[in-house]
C-alpha cells in the first residue's frame, strides 16, 4: 500500500507538532542524594582492600527550559531543558587487620567530592502537574582522599600516620526521574542516576620493610538516588 508524502505529513502532524509551549522558563532546585558505590575504593598489595565506599550529599541545580516543544495528542508535551549543577558529597570507610591477636593495623579513609557539571534533559509532561524526565551530565570533579593509618599494640595506639591526597578529573552520567508540581511555583521530584568519575587520588604508606608504597583509588562510579525540591520562577 502506497502512502503519498502529503498524506504521511498529515498523519505525523496529527500525531505531534512543534509549537510554542509557555511554561516557567527557569527554576532552582536542591536535592539530597545517596550514592551507592559500584567499585572497591582501594586494593592493597597484601590482598586486603578498602571496600565500596558509599557517598551522600546535596546537589544545587539551575535549569532553563526551552520555549517550544513537541505537543502530542491529548495535550501531553515534550520539552528540552538545560541545567548547570554543583554537587557536593562525602563518604568514609575503614580497614583493619589483626596480627597474632596482639597488634592491630587500621586504615580510616574519608572522601570528599565536589563537581561542577552541565547537562540536558528531555521532559515529558503527562499532565500539567506530573512529568517524567531523563538526561545526561558532563563536568569536572575534585576528589579529596583523607586516610589515616594507625597501629595498636594490646589496645594502645603506638604509631599513626596520614596518607591521603587529592586529584581532579571528569565526571559524567545519565539518569531518569519524576516530578510532581504541588503549586504554581513549587515541585517535588525523585531521580535515579548513574554517575562516574575519573579522579584517582593516592594514599602513601611504608610497608613492613620500610619501603614507601602508593595505592591509587579506583575510578569510582555510583548508583545515585535523590529526592529534592524545585522552585520555578
Amino acid at each position: 500500500m502506497k502512502i503519498s508524502l502529503l498524506k504521511l505529513t498529515r498523519i505525523l502532524t496529527a500525531s505531534f507538532c512543534l509549537v510554542p509551549v509557555f511554561v516557567s522558563g527557569q527554576s532552582f532546585s536542591v536535592d539530597a542524594f545517596y550514592g551507592m558505590a559500584q567499585k572497591d575504593l582501594i586494593d592493597f598489595k597484601t590482598g586486603e582492600k578498602l571496600d565500596e565506599t558509599d557517598i551522600y550529599g546535596v546537589n544545587l541545580r539551575v535549569t532553563q527550559k526551552m520555549d517550544s516543544g513537541i505537543v502530542l495528542q491529548g495535550g501531553q508535551r515534550i520539552i528540552p531543558e538545560f541545567f548547570g549543577m554543583l554537587c557536593l558529597g562525602i563518604g568514609d570507610n575503614d580497614w583493619s587487620l589483626t596480627s597474632n591477636y596482639i597488634q592491630t593495623e587500621n586504615v580510616d579513609a574519608e572522601i570528599m567530592t565536589a563537581s561542577v557539571v552541565g547537562g540536558a534533559n528531555v521532559r515529558w509532561y503527562l499532565t500539567d502537574e506530573f512529568s517524567l524526565f531523563g538526561g545526561v551530565r558532563l563536568g569536572m570533579n575534585y576528589t579529596n582522599l583523607t586516610a589515616n593509618r594507625s597501629f595498636k599494640l594490646l589496645g594502645v595506639t603506638t604509631e599513626r600516620e596520614s596518607l591521603g591526597e587529592n586529584d581532579f578529573g571528569f565526571v559524567y552520567g545519565l539518569g531518569i526521574g519524576a516530578e510532581y508540581r504541588l503549586a504554581k511555583n513549587h515541585s517535588l521530584y525523585a531521580g535515579i542516576d548513574y554517575v562516574a568519575t575519573t579522579s584517582q587520588p593516592k594514599i602513601y604508606t611504608n610497608n613492613d620493610s620500610g619501603v614507601n608504597e602508593s595505592y591509587e583509588m579506583k575510578k569510582q562510579s555510583y548508583a545515585m538516588f535523590s529526592l529534592g525540591y524545585k522552585f520555578s520562577f
